[in-house]
């Protein structure tokens, strides 16, 4: 019998590959039987309702309901111009909150345009085999969570009032997790930059992920003590 942990994949990295709670996310084992059902086969918008109502009627959760609509989790940006500067004003409003996220989309941009240009210097690089392996790792978990921490902003800024959630509201979730993915992608700047790869370029980036990690945490002041199901009740 399935054992799922309702709401795991509201609040996690989405990188599936790397998670330890696979075997109790619904959302994967869905996705990995549409992967599997259309790979076999070209499905017809029924067959596939079909195969979503089928599946739903197998899940246990380990608490509460798991809603149909829970089980296919995309996220869609609006368009947006980039914008560099960033509002250092303490408060909160929708202009400022504008600028945040379009700062975060700016970084993965700029992210994305830095891995193309200096992503293959590693391969020139005199480093033994561990070094090496861990610059590579850096590089991709910059590039994993580039873009995912300007979702994750957006998800979170979707409020109406923030001023007084509540500890356990998506809105902190979403924040939290998002302040996770900048946390890491710091560390694996921090690593880059040790190799003297662009450091220019590269403390740029940096200097963003810490502005948007301040401006985050004053808006979401309680952010990090969201619990998030499974990966802080384990």
């Amino acid at each position: 019998m399935n054992n799922y942990i309702r709401g795991i994949y509201n609040y996690c990295d989405r990188w599936c590959e790397k998670c330890a709670f696979t075997s109790r996310c619904c959302s994967f084992a869905f996705e990995k039987k549409l992967t599997e059902a259309t790979n076999e086969k070209n499905m017809d918008k029924d067959t596939l309702w079909r195969l979503v109502k089928n599946f739903y009627s197998e899940i246990v959760p380990t608490e509460g309901r798991i809603e149909l609509a829970d089980l296919i989790n995309f996220e869609s940006l609006p368009e947006f111009n980039i914008n560099t500067e960033f509002l250092e004003d303490s408060g909160r409003n929708e202009e400022e909150e504008n600028v945040l996220f379009k700062a975060a989309q700016s970084y993965a941009y700029e992210t994305y345009k830095w891995i193309e240009t200096y992503a293959d210097e590693v391969n020139w690089l005199d480093l033994d085999d561990t070094k090496k392996e861990n610059l590579v790792d850096a590089i991709e978990v910059v590039q994993r969570y580039a873009f995912f921490i300007s979702a994750k902003l957006l998800r979170a800024l979707d409020a109406e009032e923030t001023d007084e959630l509540p500890v356990n509201s998506d809105e902190n979730g979403s924040a939290k997790i998002a302040l996770i993915a900048i946390s890491r992608s710091i560390n694996a700047w921090s690593l880059i930059r040790s190799h003297k790869i662009d450091l220019d370029c590269s403390a740029g980036l940096l200097g963003q992920l810490i502005a948007l990690r301040r401006n985050i945490e004053q808006i979401f002041p309680r952010a990090m003590e969201f619990i998030r199901p499974g990966f802080d009740t384990e």
